[in-house]
């Protein structure tokens, strides 16, 4: 197979990390943050897209024996867990975080602060003992951390994308005796696509508005690529 062939395969192969890196990014994030989480992103997609080929190429015909009927359902399970995250943030955080708001806000009459601010009635003072606790609540709500992204959902969404790179290896084997260089294209190109996804993302996240919106069209979208892995593999025959 010619160097386009494989272009073409990893572009194919890409299309679903490009959709989860745009859907990744559609949180707004400062310039460190931004910059750490997308490289982190479009390297973990990469990664698992050049693995995959490698994997299915050593294990071979093995390897489609043994886990060909499970592996969609597996790309479906992960997919659908972190499907079912984002529906849980764009429903329940956002009430969760207004509740817990709410409790920290409440004054504290024992403290000298809050005295203060009750003695001249102020509602929110600069420098109020309450407002000081929801600053520290939200800043360990984000942890400050510079990579804005679980662990737990980007292994399941480079994991869930890259189960059909496995096939390409494992046919990869049969013709041809090295995989490496193919492996290496479909990853560099899987995790350039995925860097343009995340900062498509984050040109999305800008509506802010929007967010409970992209959260749930996110959820729908991954629910819809782990369905469409199904079909693809035909998981569903047992039922015609």
């Amino acid at each position: 197979m010619g160097l386009i062939e494989v272009f073409i395969t990893a572009l194919a192969l890409s299309v679903d990390a490009f959709v989860c890196s745009v859907i990744s990014g559609k949180k707004r994030l400062e310039s460190t943050q931004r910059l750490v989480t997308g490289l982190t992103i479009a390297g973990s997609f990469g990664f698992f897209q050049f693995l995959m080929p490698v994997i299915g190429f050593v294990a071979g015909i093995t390897l489609q024996k043994h886990f060909a009927s499970v592996d969609h359902w597996v790309a479906f399970g992960l997919l659908a867990l972190v499907a079912l995250n984002m529906l849980k943030e764009a429903f329940f955080d956002k009430d969760e975080d207004k509740e817990k708001a709410e409790a920290i806000l409440k004054p504290d009459p024992k403290a000298p602060c809050c005295q203060e601010c009750l003695a001249e009635n102020r509602a929110a003072p600069e420098r109020c003992c309450a407002c000081e606790k929801l600053g520290d609540y939200y800043a360990h709500k984000e942890c400050n951390r510079k990579l804005q992204i679980g662990f737990f959902t980007l292994l399941a969404l480079a994991v869930g994308t890259s189960i059909d790179a496995l096939a390409v290896g494992v046919s990869y084997g049969l013709i041809q005796n090295t995989i490496l260089l193919t492996a290496t294209i479909i990853g560099v190109v899987c995790a350039l696509c995925s860097l343009v996804g995340f900062y498509l993302g984050q040109v999305l996240a800008l509506f802010t508005r929007l967010d409970p919106v992209l959260n749930t069209v996110g959820a729908l979208v991954l629910l819809g690529i782990g369905t469409r892995i199904l079909l693809e593999h035909q998981a569903f025959t047992f039922l015609s």
